[in-house]
């Protein structure tokens, strides 16, 4: 599974993570998705650039019905964007945009196909807060 992503943001995140989910809701429990240089570290500040993600090995959009953002430190959901049920693989269709906290936003999200989403303007501001 290939997420693209054009983000932008400016700032240094303290817990900021992209993660993935087969709940219905934001949560721990969710899986960590690794960044475009595969890292599975804090995510970086983002300004306007292309980001690819790539699900774990036997997970698709089938397995997923949420996208976030995640503060690890404090349980804290920065943004999401659901993915529908019923999806209409492989017609592309445009979903809801990404909306929450630490000015998390983007334009609609488009999906591709059952691999492949599409996420126009992404922003975060980097600003979590650190753990003490």
């Amino acid at each position: 599974m290939i997420l693209h992503a054009i983000p932008q943001g400016d700032g240094e995140s303290q817990g900021g993570y992209f993660y993935a989910s087969g709940h219905k809701e934001a949560d721990k429990s969710g899986f960590r998705l690794r960044d475009e240089t595969g890292s599975g570290d804090v995510i970086r500040r983002y300004r306007k650039e292309g980001v690819t993600l790539t699900l774990p090995e036997g997970k698709t959009l089938n397995n997923i019905k949420i996208f976030y953002v995640w503060c690890e430190d404090f349980d804290v959901n920065f943004g999401d964007v659901k993915i529908p049920r019923n999806f209409d693989y492989p017609r592309p269709q445009k979903i809801a945009a990404l909306k929450g906290v630490h000015s998390i936003s983007s334009d609609n999200i488009v999906i591709v196909d059952a691999q492949t989403l599409l996420i126009p303007n992404l922003s975060y501001d980097g600003e979590a807060p650190a753990k003490s």
